[in-house]
């Protein structure tokens, strides 16, 4: 029961491991107009739990502690190559 517990949990790593390894990340340039919401749904993909995830990712790669961006900036968005 051990062994067949350990090796799903051990499966589970691995798959984690596996998407790790295809997430990458690019530079976005904030537009007038932009939010974090609006720049993660142009960024979502299905690895993401939910927009709202990829939101607090983004914020914490660019130590934003707030809701504001501003036109000009440039921000690191996590993506995943399939």
């Amino acid at each position: 029961m051990i062994c067949a517990i350990f090796t799903c949990f051990a499966a589970k790593v691995n798959a984690r491991r596996a998407k790790d390894e295809d997430k990458y990340a690019r530079f976005v340039s904030v537009n007038y107009g932009d939010t974090l919401t609006s720049i993660a749904e142009n960024n979502y993909s299905s690895e993401y739990e939910s927009i709202e995830k990829l939101v607090d990712e983004i914020k914490k790669i660019n130590h934003i502690y707030g809701d504001t961006i501003y036109a000009g900036e440039k921000l690191i968005v996590p993506y995943y190559v399939h």
